[in-house]
């Protein structure tokens, strides 16, 4: 597979897979994998009574990949993602 972006030219920034969807190289973060994540409330719900710990270490996981520059998504998931962590960090501590 070579890296391109969006336009066919090479950056190095993402590896497009089999499927299609844009695949980070250095965080293996599928656009897919989180689209599917941030829009499936039956997993989250799911996640968050059943291991919140690891809910909030995935949420944590796709904020710092963006963070860094090593994965771009729309600044309407970055929202939920950031409403995701709230709502798992009140679980965790009580609240």
């Amino acid at each position: 597979m070579a890296a391109s972006d969006n336009t066919g030219h090479g950056t190095g920034a993402h590896w497009h897979s089999s499927h299609g969807s844009r695949l980070s190289e250095r965080t293996g973060i599928r656009d897919t994998d989180t689209s599917s994540f941030i829009a499936d409330e039956e997993m989250q719900k799911r996640l968050l009574e059943t291991n919140p710990n690891a809910f909030r270490d995935m949420v944590t996981t796709f904020l710092e990949a963006n963070g860094r520059g090593y994965w771009e998504t729309s600044e309407e998931n970055l929202d939920r993602l950031r409403q995701l962590y709230a709502e798992v960090d009140d679980k965790i501590e009580g609240l």
